[in-house]
């Protein structure tokens, strides 16, 4: 595992199998020991636990797609450069925005990891019947419009998982699923691998939500 490697491409890596595969990092994640001989070592035993549990609340969204939010794609545009995967993407509407009623309304975020499909995948064997058909997707960026409240952005920037076609009209059906956030995910592993030296790593390290990781 490259440390440049971002959290992100990792998980745009993963084929459903893996998602699915409890064991895929059975013979990485190790006891996390009590002492370290440096800053470094400290959070490098932690970067397959932190993959783990990224894959595991993953599988876990995955089985509760029936309830979660999505919408209907409207519009869809590459953006420079191009080939990098990066799209701005317009729904219609967010359906099931209320359906956990412990978390209130579902508002989109950055670090929001959705499925996009052309039919909407309720169960994980719809998305294995998908094939290689569909992909993931992860908000890097919100458009607020000024007659939307904040729960019900409909315009925002992505990277997805491949390269698709986009048709400036979109003729055929592609819906969007919402699976998990994972930007605390994102900021856990930045800070593990960033080049700022130990003592700016550390600062971070002491500011950053590590319950994520906890129960691996």
């Amino acid at each position: 595992m490259e440390g440049s490697e971002s959290l992100t491409d990792i998980l745009f890596s993963w084929s459903l199998q893996d998602i699915l595969n409890e064991n895929l990092y059975q013979h990485k994640v190790e006891n996390i020991p009590e002492s370290f001989q440096s800053v470094q070592d400290h959070f490098g035993s932690y970067s397959y636990p932190l993959l783990d549990d990224t894959r595991t609340q993953l599988h876990s969204s995955m089985e509760t797609m029936d309830r979660a939010p999505y919408g209907k794609v409207i519009s869809v545009e590459e953006l420079n450069p191009y080939g990098t995967k990066l799209y701005d993407i317009k729904v219609d509407c967010w359906r099931n925005l209320s359906t956990d009623c412990s978390k209130g309304p579902y508002k989109i975020l950055p670090g929001d990891v959705f499925v996009l499909a052309d039919t909407r995948p309720e169960t994980v064997s719809d998305l294995q019947k998908l094939g290689s058909s569909w992909a993931f997707l992860v908000v890097t960026e919100v458009s607020q419009n000024k007659n939307e409240d904040d729960r019900t952005a409909l315009h925002f920037k992505v990277k997805a998982s491949k390269v698709f076609e986009v048709n400036h009209s979109i003729h055929t059906s592609l819906f969007m699923v919402f699976l998990l956030n994972i930007a605390p995910y994102i900021r856990i592993w930045k800070a593990m691998h960033m080049s700022g030296g130990a003592s700016a790593t550390w600062k971070l390290y002491t500011t950053l939500p590590w319950t994520h990781v906890t129960n691996v």
